[in-house]
């Protein structure tokens, strides 16, 4: 029985680093995305407003939902949901 323990907790380390990662790069990535694009003159087109557009909804999807997402995984319980209710 112990051995199925150290699995699940192997999983759930797993999950969190993973999770870590692309929530780390996806914000960084991003940023470095929205850093360029604000200081370069040239990239002012209406192409780039839609891609940073996009960009900021990444950052806050990395932001918000994603954590959101890792504590759902680990417990398997929504609690946000429950707190935005009332």
């Amino acid at each position: 029985m112990q051995g199925k323990f150290v699995i699940v907790g192997l999983f759930q380390v797993a999950i969190v680093f993973v999770y870590v990662v692309v929530i780390v790069v996806g914000v960084c990535g991003n940023s470095v995305v929205v850093n360029v694009v604000v200081r370069n003159r040239r990239l002012h087109t209406s192409i780039n407003l839609f891609i940073i557009c996009l960009v900021i909804s990444d950052i806050v999807l990395c932001t918000f939902s994603l954590p959101v997402q890792l504590h759902y995984q680990l417990t398997n319980h929504w609690v946000p949901a429950f707190h935005w209710s009332h």
